[in-house]
């Protein structure tokens, strides 16, 4: 099935993940046409407006058996970053902060600030037969850091 904006309603807004774009190094910018699949967005994530969004692209979203996966396809018409702020739970894992998203326009998704973590790194191993050694590094994080959650895209019908 494709979604298509009919004329009472010239606009569709997608949320689109960093890894959908950046799996393949992919770059959508204001002015392009876009043909791509997407899954109802469940929401809950953001704490906001944003949850209110309908669509989430998803290359893989027929590959996974999700349901009620469509084409969207048009032309964009803005592109914005999400922002969001960071905040530890009680069980230790990081997550975003309930009502922290922002959203920053852009003209091309390439234009995306993004933050680069410091990285605290763990032991090193023991050089192999080459001479390399290897470590484990995680993003080193505090209360209220930025993240980059990804974009919204609004489409309008071709």
């Amino acid at each position: 099935m494709t979604v298509q904006a009919d004329e009472g309603e010239a606009l569709l807004r997608a949320l689109c993940t960093t890894s959908e774009l950046d799996e393949d190094g992919e770059v959508v910018a204001v002015g392009d046409r876009i043909r791509r699949l997407a899954v109802p967005h469940r929401g809950g994530f953001f704490g906001g407006d944003l949850d209110e969004t309908p669509w989430m692209l998803d290359r893989y979203g027929d590959a996974t058996g999700a349901a009620d996966t469509v084409w969207i396809e048009g032309v964009v018409t803005s592109v914005a970053a999400i922002r969001t702020r960071m905040t530890r739970r009680d069980d230790g894992v990081w997550t975003v902060r309930p009502g922290s998203a922002a959203l920053e326009p852009l003209r091309s998704t390439a234009d995306t600030r993004r933050p680069v973590p410091e990285i605290d790194w763990g032991p090193h191993s023991e050089p192999d037969a080459e001479g390399h050694a290897y470590a484990m590094g995680f993003a080193r994080r505090s209360e209220g850091d930025e993240e980059l959650s990804g974009w919204l895209f609004t489409v309008r019908r071709a």
